[in-house]
């Protein structure tokens, strides 16, 4: 399901005035980055690499979360 969404977001944003395209941009990396987050939630047992994945991650999101923020 989170591949699909990902696929929605990306084609729904395709177009669009230059003006437009850093948005798109972010919108684009902040969903990614919450897909991957929630995939790694899943994991039935964690290590220091996953925890570090899961990190990475969060701090993408919190990069691009701004455009969660304008609406």
């Amino acid at each position: 399901m989170s591949r699909y969404l990902l696929r929605v977001v990306t084609q729904s944003l395709r177009g669009g005035s230059p003006a437009q395209r850093p948005i798109f941009n972010h919108t684009i990396e902040c969903t990614r980055a919450l897909l991957e987050f929630s995939m790694y939630t899943r994991y039935k047992s964690h290590n220091d690499a996953t925890l570090s994945y899961m990190e990475d991650t969060l701090h993408r999101f919190q990069t691009f979360k701004d455009v969660v923020l304008l609406g």
